[in-house]
């Protein structure tokens, strides 16, 4: 008798197998995940003590990350005992000497209160009567005093602290070697020159204005360029080339602002009525105008050159 595998028996079957592959197969594990696998355990907290710094040498990633910036200490500050001998400037840049635990004077101007000795003192700094101040902590009592100069030992009072009027101290600083009335970079830089016209020019030397240019042509010295700009109205600034004694004019009014190595720079401070600086005319006395002096050079046209470079 021939025998039928029925609907149910061929399910039957099927869930034999699949049984069988999930738990005897290694391949089949590994390339399809087994529903009756249990579930992974939790991953661990970090040990205690790791969140500041991590083990072995290398950072804890689950270490709070510091926010904003560093801040920096103020020290000028007028805080007893810590600022004791030493020096403070209030906001209007008045110098006071502190001695913490000591008080002078007799000669008030003014007795009120302040939360702080530093703002006792500032205090002072707005009175121009007062020279130096008395605090009291534990009261905020706050005298201010015209005496002047230290306290002495034999003025120690631990209750008290005292500050003084000084002025304001001095350090050593390089000297530079300047050169009078020159028109030559880099003695030049900062210096005045009052040109032929009477046109007086401010020079910066390694800047240049790089404003758009009314003309372009060749100057032997800076020195002339700028004499060239003043006898042209629209023109009131030069950058001037030194190496191809090139002179660039332009109607800038102000400071050249484009740091340049090879360049130096001018612009026009004004008339200042000057007399002319050229020796034909050094028995002209000064016109006493408002305006320029009048020229010892008359002006050329706006279009002309004295070297045929023009653009």
């Amino acid at each position: 008798m021939m025998g039928y595998i029925t609907d149910v028996s061929k399910s039957s079957l099927l869930l034999v197998l699949t049984s069988f592959i999930w738990v005897n197969s290694g391949s089949a594990q590994s390339t399809y995940p087994n529903p009756f696998a249990p579930a992974p355990p939790a991953a661990s907290a970090p040990a205690a003590g790791s969140a500041a710094g991590g083990t072995g040498g290398y950072p804890n990633p689950f270490a709070p990350v510091p926010s904003g910036c560093p801040v920096l200490t103020d020290t000028n500050v007028a805080v007893c005992p810590t600022s004791d001998n030493s020096v403070y400037y209030t906001p209007d840049g008045t110098f006071f000497k502190i001695q913490c635990a000591h008080h002078h004077g007799t000669a008030t101007v003014q007795i009120t209160t302040a939360s702080s000795f530093q703002i006792c003192i500032d205090k002072c700094s707005q009175e121009n009567a007062c020279n130096s101040v008395n605090y009291v902590p534990t009261s905020l009592g706050c005298t201010l005093l015209s005496s002047t100069g230290a306290a002495t030992v034999s003025e120690a009072s631990a209750g008290q602290n005292y500050a003084y009027k000084v002025n304001p101290p001095t350090q050593s600083a390089k000297d530079e070697n300047l050169v009078a009335c020159s028109t030559s970079c880099p003695s030049a830089n900062g210096q005045s020159y009052s040109s032929i016209f009477g046109e007086t020019f401010r020079i910066s030397c390694g800047k240049r204005h790089g404003t758009e240019y009314l003309r372009i042509d060749k100057q032997a010295t800076l020195k002339d360029c700028m004499d060239s700009c003043a006898s042209y109205i629209p023109c009131h600034s030069v950058d001037y080339h030194g190496r191809s004694r090139t002179c660039y004019y332009s109607n800038h009014h102000g400071e050249p602002t484009i740091v340049t190595p090879g360049f130096s720079s001018a612009y026009s401070l004004g008339c200042t009525s000057s007399c002319c600086g050229n020796a034909a005319s050094s028995s002209r006395g000064c016109s006493g105008y408002n305006s320029c002096s009048p020229p010892c050079v008359p002006p050329q046209a706006l279009g002309t050159t004295n070297a045929g470079f023009l653009r």
